[in-house]
């Protein structure tokens, strides 16, 4: 992979996503058709604010959405990582293929 071009995104973006991840070594493909596996470093928290426009044009743009907000939170604001307003939460956003 990591002498093949990756294509832009603005081109097909589930293309240039599943590059782009692979050859970033954050995930492998799996054995099942359609899933990937994602390596323990490949993944991370982002800030959202919990607004559910901000949410639905996320899922508009990107074909993301929230997945999992962990129980346990860290202290501290962020900025969101959408809007960037102000966050307290941490979320996790996927896409699903």
């Amino acid at each position: 992979m990591a002498s093949e071009k990756i294509i832009p995104g603005s081109e097909n973006f589930s293309d240039w996503y599943n590059q782009l991840v692979i050859a970033a070594e954050l995930a492998d493909y799996a054995p099942v058709p359609g899933c990937m596996v994602v390596r323990p470093y490949g993944c991370a928290y982002t800030w959202w604010c919990g607004d559910s426009e901000g949410e639905q044009k996320v899922k508009e743009e990107t074909k993301a959405t929230t997945r999992c907000i962990p129980r346990d939170q860290p202290d501290g604001v962020g900025s969101c990582n959408y809007c960037a307003e102000p966050a307290t939460e941490k979320v996790y956003f996927a896409r699903a293929y």
